[in-house]
C-alpha cells in the first residue's frame, strides 16, 4: 500500500502534525453553526469570520469534515450516574437501558460532523537561538541528518527540541489569527480519531483508545526520536485498490468486515452563486448517508491574483478583438466572459482580497460495492439537481492519491481539480453549517433534521438535560429551567410536556406537581408505565379538611395576601380598576388584614357592611362546594396534602375551565369561579417547591388561566425567577403565544412552538423564538404537523423538533385525544 507514495505523517505532538516532507501542520476544531433558520442578514453575518480568516492567513489550509456517531453506551453510563437514589432509581435505570437499545435502531446516520482546520506552519529552516558557532553547526548537521532520514524513509527520525519549540511558538500565533472562527486546538486523541477514521469509515462506534505515539528523548542531541510506523499502524487493514474505489478489510469484534470507499472531486463550479440559497457544502446534509469532505486551500496573494486575472483578461481580449477584426459573428459567451474578467479585476484591486486555489474532494463509503456506487450517484445527482453548473466526478486511477489527501498533513496529489475562487464563495459554502438542538447531555426527546424532511425521514437525535440551565455555563442563553410550550389543541404540546415531565422523574429524580385542571390524568395512577405505585392523586373539593387551604391569608405573607385576595374577588365580579366595587373590595381587604386571624370569610363580612348587592353577588359563589377552599375562617390549618410522590396530580372536584376562546362576559358562574381559583392555586404550588432544594417540577396544563390575572402572573414569574435557587423547573403549556408576557418569556430557558394558524399569534410566536417575521417563517409555523414544533433551546439555537417517546405504551398513556375522536380516526 505504501510503496508508491510516501506516507505523509512522521509524528503527532499535541495538535501538531510533523510530516515526512519536513513540514508541520497545526490542527484545530471548528464549532458548528445552527444555520437552517437564520435570517438572510444573519446568514450573511456568519460568513464574515471565514472571509476575514481567508484574508488574514497567508498559509496553506486543510479543512476536513468527518462524520461521527454519538456514543450511546458512554452517554447511557453518564445518565445512570446522574440518577439519584430513591424509590424511582430501579425503574429509571431500566428505562435508560431500554432507551439506549431502541436508539441503536434509530441512529442510522451520524449525529453530526466534526470540522477540522489544518494550517501549515512556515517551512522549517535552519534557525536557532544559540549564539555559539559550534551549536549552530550542530543544529545544521542534525537538521541535515533528519532530512536524509526522511527522504530515505528510515523508521526513526529525530525532531529537534528547538524545532518543536519554534513550531509551538508559531502555532500560538496562528491560534490568535484564527480566533475569528472560534476554533480550538485538537488533541492527539482527536488526530488519532481522524487517522483511524480513514480505515474504519462507516463504523458506528468511534475507534479511539489510549494510543500515544512512542517517542525516545535523545538528551545528547536535544531531540525526540519518533517512529512513523506507530502512526501507520492506526490504518492497519487489508487494502485492495482499484481504479474506481478502495476496499478495506479488517477484523472487528471477531468478525471480518469490508468497507468500500470511493473518492470523488468537484470538477466544475460556476463563477458566482446565489447566497443565501446555494450553500454548496451545506447541501450534503440532505443526503441520507454520511460522507467525508476535504478542502485543500492555497491562498493567492492579491497582487498575484490580479496578475493572473489580468493575463486571462488579455487572452480573452485577444480572442474578442481577433473575432471583430475578421468580421466574424461575435461569440456572446466569449464577450460575457471578457466583461466578467474586467469586473473581477476591478473588484480585486478595490478589495485587496486574495483568491483561493482550492480542491474539493469527497469520500463516499458503504458496506458493499453496490451500496457505495448507489451513494456516489446520489452525491452526483445532488449537485446536478441543485446547480447544473456543478459537476462531481470520480478520478479513475487516482484513488490512492485521494486517500492520502484526506490524511492530516497530507498534500495535494491530484492537481486536475483545482479551482480559483473568491473567499466569499468558499465562506458561503457553509462547511460548518449544521442543524442541531439540545445539549447531548440529557435524555433523548426527539429527532431533528432538514426542514424539507418528513417526520419519518428525520434521523438526528436530540438530547435534553432539563436542569443544565440551572448549572449555567458560558454558552447558556437563558439560565432558567423553565420550559414554554405553545400551540393549537391537538398538535402535541400536552404530549411533549408529559414526556418532559416523565423524563425529569426518571433522569433527575424530580418531584413533579401536575395541576390537572381538565381531570384527564386520573388513569395515570394505574396506566403510566414505569411509575406504578409512584403516582399520587389528590382531589380537592367539599371535604371539610380542605376548608381554607387556598385562602390567600393562609398561603401568603401579610404583604402579598391582600393582592391575591383582591385579584380573586375582582375576577369573580369581573370589574376593572375604575369600577366602584374595585375600591370597595380593597377597603374591606385592608380592614381585615390587620385583624388577628384574617380570612376571606371575614372579607365577605366587611363587604356586607358596605354594599349588600356586592355581598350577595359574591356569596353566590360561596355556595359552590369547592369555593370553601378559598373562603377560610381564619383558623390555622395543617396542610392535609401528601405531595411527596414522584408524580403528584392535583384535581379539583367540579372544576370547569372555560374554553380558551370564550369571551369572559359569556362565562357561567362555575367557569368564573374555576378560572379565579387558579390564582391562589398558583401561589399554593410555589409554597410547595420551597420545602427543599431537591429537583422539583410544576406542570401547568392551562397556563393561560393564571397568566390572565395580575397576581397569577406574578406568582408564576416568581416561581420561574426563583427556580435556579430552589432547583425547580416549570412547564408552561398554553394555546396562544400572546398569553405569555414578554418579560416572562425572557426568563424561560426553552421555548417550543407547535402549529398555530392565527396571524397575530404566529408573529408573536416568531418573536418568542427570535426568528425573523417573514412569509417563509409564517408558513413554517402554519405547516407544522402533529408532534413537531420549532424549538429555541437553552443555548439560543432554533430548529425543528419532532417529539418521540420511543415506546408505544408511553404514547398511549400520554394521549389526551377524547375517546370519541379516537373512534372517528380509527374509522
Amino acid at each position: 500500500m505504501f510503496k508508491s507514495f510516501v506516507f505523509p505523517i512522521q509524528h503527532l505532538e499535541g495538535n501538531l502534525v510533523f510530516t515526512t516532507k519536513g513540514e508541520v501542520v497545526a490542527y484545530y476544531e471548528i464549532p458548528l453553526i445552527n444555520y437552517a433558520y437564520l435570517s438572510d442578514q444573519e446568514k450573511q453575518a456568519v460568513t464574515q469570520p471565514w472571509i476575514k480568516l481567508f484574508g488574514r492567513l497567508k498559509r496553506e489550509i486543510h479543512i476536513l469534515s468527518v462524520p461521527h456517531f454519538f456514543d450511546l453506551e458512554a452517554h447511557q453510563g453518564r445518565l445512570k450516574q446522574e440518577v439519584p437514589d430513591g424509590s424511582m432509581k430501579r425503574n429509571a435505570l431500566k428505562y435508560l437501558d431500554r432507551m439506549t437499545t431502541s436508539l441503536h435502531h434509530l441512529q442510522q446516520k451520524p449525529i453530526q460532523s466534526r470540522i477540522f482546520l489544518g494550517v501549515k506552519l512556515k517551512r522549517m529552516r535552519i534557525r536557532t537561538r544559540r549564539k555559539k558557532l559550534l551549536k549552530r553547526l550542530e543544529f545544521k548537521w542534525n537538521d541535515f541528518r533528519q532530512y536524509v532520514q526522511s527522504e530515505a524513509e528510515l523508521e526513526k527520525t529525530d525532531i529537534l527540541e528547538e524545532e518543536l519549540f519554534t513550531c509551538q511558538e508559531q502555532e500560538r500565533k496562528v491560534y490568535e489569527d484564527i480566533s475569528c472562527i472560534s476554533a480550538q486546538p485538537v488533541t492527539t486523541t482527536d488526530l488519532e480519531f481522524i487517522i483511524r477514521h480513514q480505515a474504519f469509515r462507516g463504523v458506528k462506534k468511534e475507534i479511539t483508545g489510549n494510543w500515544k505515539p512512542r517517542v525516545e528523548k535523545n538528551r545528547d542531541q536535544a531531540s525526540i526520536q519518533s517512529n512513523p510506523k506507530d502512526v501507520r499502524n492506526l490504518l492497519l487493514g487489508e487494502y485492495e485498490i482499484s481504479p474506481q474505489h478502495i476496499r478495506v478489510r479488517h477484523v472487528r469484534d471477531g468478525t471480518l468486515e469490508d468497507e468500500w470507499t470511493q473518492f470523488l472531486y468537484l470538477s466544475y463550479l460556476p463563477d458566482h452563486i446565489h447566497f443565501p440559497g446555494d450553500e454548496w457544502l451545506y447541501w450534503l446534509q440532505y443526503l441520507p448517508f454520511p460522507l467525508d469532505v476535504s478542502l485543500r486551500i492555497r491562498p493567492i496573494p492579491n497582487a498575484q491574483a490580479i496578475e493572473l486575472i489580468a493575463k486571462q483578461k488579455r487572452r480573452l481580449n485577444h480572442y474578442v478583438s481577433h473575432t471583430r477584426e475578421e468580421g466574424k459573428q461575435q461569440d456572446l459567451d466569449l464577450e460575457q466572459a471578457y466583461l466578467e474578467t474586467v469586473e473581477e479585476e476591478k473588484n480585486l484591486r478595490r478589495s485587496r482580497a486574495p483568491l483561493l486555489d482550492i480542491s474539493i474532494a469527497f469520500a463516499v463509503y458503504g458496506s458493499t460495492q453496490e451500496e457505495l456506487y448507489h451513494r456516489s450517484h446520489q452525491l452526483m445527482n445532488l449537485y446536478r439537481n441543485y446547480n447544473k453548473d456543478m459537476e462531481v466526478i470520480v478520478p479513475a486511477g487516482d484513488q490512492l492519491q485521494a486517500f492520502y489527501e484526506f490524511l492530516p498533513g497530507g498534500d495535494t496529489l491530484i492537481p486536475d481539480f483545482r479551482h480559483k475562487l473568491k473567499p466569499e464563495m468558499v465562506a458561503q459554502s457553509m462547511v460548518n453549517g449544521s442543524q442541531y438542538l439540545g445539549d447531548n447531555r440529557g435524555i433523548f426527546v426527539g429527532l431533528t433534521g432538514p426542514a424539507e424532511f418528513s417526520n419519518e425521514m428525520l434521523n438526528r437525535p436530540v438530547f435534553l438535560h432539563q436542569s443544565s440551565a440551572i448549572q449555567g455555563g458560558n454558552q447558556i442563553d437563558t439560565k432558567s429551567p423553565g420550559i414554554l410550550l405553545i400551540g393549537q389543541t391537538g398538535y402535541g404540546k400536552s404530549f411533549a410536556a408529559s414526556l418532559l415531565m416523565y423524563q425529569a422523574i426518571h433522569h433527575l429524580g424530580a418531584r413533579t406537581i401536575l395541576i390537572d385542571s381538565k381531570g384527564e390524568r386520573s388513569h395515570w395512577i394505574t396506566d403510566l408505565p414505569g411509575l406504578e405505585g409512584q403516582v399520587g392523586l389528590t382531589r380537592l373539593g367539599s371535604d371539610p379538611k380542605f376548608k381554607g387551604m387556598l385562602d390567600p391569608f393562609q398561603l401568603f405573607p401579610q404583604v402579598e395576601a391582600p393582592l391575591y385576595a383582591k385579584d380573586f374577588l375582582q375576577q369573580l365580579v369581573q370589574v376593572n380598576r375604575q369600577h366602584p366595587w374595585h375600591h370597595l373590595i380593597q377597603e374591606a381587604i385592608h380592614q381585615v388584614k390587620w385583624s388577628k386571624n384574617p380570612s376571606m370569610s371575614q372579607v365577605l363580612s366587611e363587604i356586607e357592611k358596605r354594599d349588600k348587592y356586592l355581598y350577595k353577588t359574591l356569596s353566590l359563589y360561596e355556595s359552590f362546594p369547592f369555593s370553601q377552599l378559598v373562603f377560610g375562617t381564619g383558623e390555622s390549618i395543617l396542610n392535609p396534602l401528601d405531595l411527596d410522590k414522584p408524580l403528584n396530580i392535583i384535581q379539583i372536584d367540579e372544576l370547569r375551565i372555560p374554553e380558551r376562546d370564550k369571551q369572559p362576559e359569556r362565562y357561567d358562574e362555575m367557569e368564573v369561579l374555576s378560572k379565579a381559583l387558579m390564582t391562589p392555586i398558583t401561589g399554593f404550588v410555589n409554597q410547595l417547591v420551597r420545602k427543599n432544594r431537591l429537583y422539583n417540577q410544576i406542570y401547568w396544563e392551562e397556563a393561560w388561566i393564571p397568566l390572565s390575572s395580575e397576581s397569577g402572573r406574578r406568582a408564576i414569574e416568581e416561581g420561574i425567577r426563583l427556580g435556579r435557587y430552589w432547583n425547580s423547573g416549570i412547564l408552561l403549556v398554553t394555546q396562544n403565544a400572546t398569553d405569555v408576557p414578554r418579560e416572562l418569556v425572557n426568563n424561560l430557558g426553552i421555548k417550543c412552538v407547535f402549529k398555530l394558524s392565527d396571524e397575530k399569534e404566529i408573529e408573536r410566536a416568531l418573536e418568542i423564538l427570535e426568528m425573523e417575521i417573514n412569509q417563509q417563517n409564517r408558513q413554517l409555523i402554519q405547516n407544522l404537523r402533529e408532534g413537531e414544533c420549532m424549538m429555541r433551546d437553552a443555548f439560543g439555537r432554533v430548529g425543528r423538533l419532532f417529539f418521540h417517546c420511543v415506546f408505544q405504551e408511553l404514547a398511549q398513556a400520554f394521549d389526551t385525544t377524547p375517546p370519541e375522536q379516537i373512534g372517528d380516526e380509527q374509522k
